[in-house]
């Protein structure tokens, strides 16, 4: 085989391997961003076993939140909160976990998903920027099995 087939064919395994590779998420991929699904478990989910996956500790226990990176986050934080009476709303208490960055990865958060005050939350910042935060509490993901987040 000769110099030139070779590196052919080396381009080209290059190739397939970058859009094929598993894990990666080729709609995502297209459209230039990252996709962060959210799932709220009330038993332990089959990732939280999966080799390779994060698991956070968070403030409470007994339910799971489980999030699909696919793509990358950036400065990922699990943010204790705090009801601050005199100006009556949720404060941010202290960062308990953070992560400077995370490339298609699931992120199991041991928690609890309260009906009243919450009192965790989670951040995260895009490639591109902008932030998303979500408050980790009974009814945030509104009776829907996940929320799906995307940064561009």
């Amino acid at each position: 085989m000769n110099r030139s087939s070779c590196l052919k064919i080396f381009f080209f395994a290059l190739l397939i391997f970058t859009f094929l590779c598993p894990g990666q998420d080729l709609d995502a991929r297209k459209a230039g961003g990252t996709r962060v699904i959210l799932r709220a478990h009330y038993k332990e989910p089959d990732s939280l076993r999966r080799r390779g996956t994060i698991v956070v500790d968070g403030f409470l226990e007994g339910e799971y939140v489980e999030l699909t990176i696919k793509g990358t986050i950036r400065d990922f934080q699990l943010v204790r909160l705090a009801w601050d009476e005199a100006k009556n709303l949720l404060v941010e208490q202290e960062i308990t976990r953070a992560i400077d960055e995370i490339t298609d990865r699931t992120v199991i958060i041991k928690t609890s998903l309260p009906e009243g005050i919450p009192s965790e939350k989670i951040k995260w910042r895009c490639p591109g920027g902008n932030t998303h935060e979500f408050v980790l509490q009974e009814n945030g993901l509104e009776g829907k099995p996940s929320r799906e987040f995307i940064c561009k």
